[in-house]
């Protein structure tokens, strides 16, 4: 697999599971192409090690607090998606900072890094 788009989030909390929501849809919606592999990360963390070992690009989509209005979206690539996951709004992103960390330690980190990162309303249970 050369790209993973990984969707994660908890579905629980309202808007929270966007990332998984995008996902579900891509791989419902889209004949994705052969190299390209759709994931419900859901809540995994470090369970997702040997997915990102796999890969050669990773495009996390999540829900982020961005200071935007709710819906907003915005991108971060690179070095900029580790520092991203620092902010940690929810449980889950604690995992997702500690995967990254881990894939890097061990020379995994996919060289192509992105997020798409969508600013909630609400994280509330619902």
């Amino acid at each position: 697999m050369n790209i993973l788009v990984l969707g994660i989030g908890n579905i629980l909390l309202e808007d929270e599971g966007i990332g998984v929501h995008v996902v579900e849809r891509l791989q419902a919606r889209y004949d994705l192409p052969e190299n390209v592999v759709a994931l419900d990360g859901g809540t995994s963390g470090m369970t997702l090690l040997d997915d990102l070992a796999a890969c050669e690009h990773l495009l996390v989509v999540d829900c982020g607090r961005l200071d935007l209005p709710p819906g907003s979206v915005r991108e971060f690539v690179g070095d900029a998606v580790p520092a991203f996951f620092q902010q940690r709004i929810s449980p889950h992103q604690i995992g997702l900072s500690d995967l990254l960390a881990a894939a890097a330690l061990i020379d995994v980190l996919p060289a192509g890094l992105s997020l798409i990162a969508i600013e909630p309303e609400s994280i509330e249970l619902g």
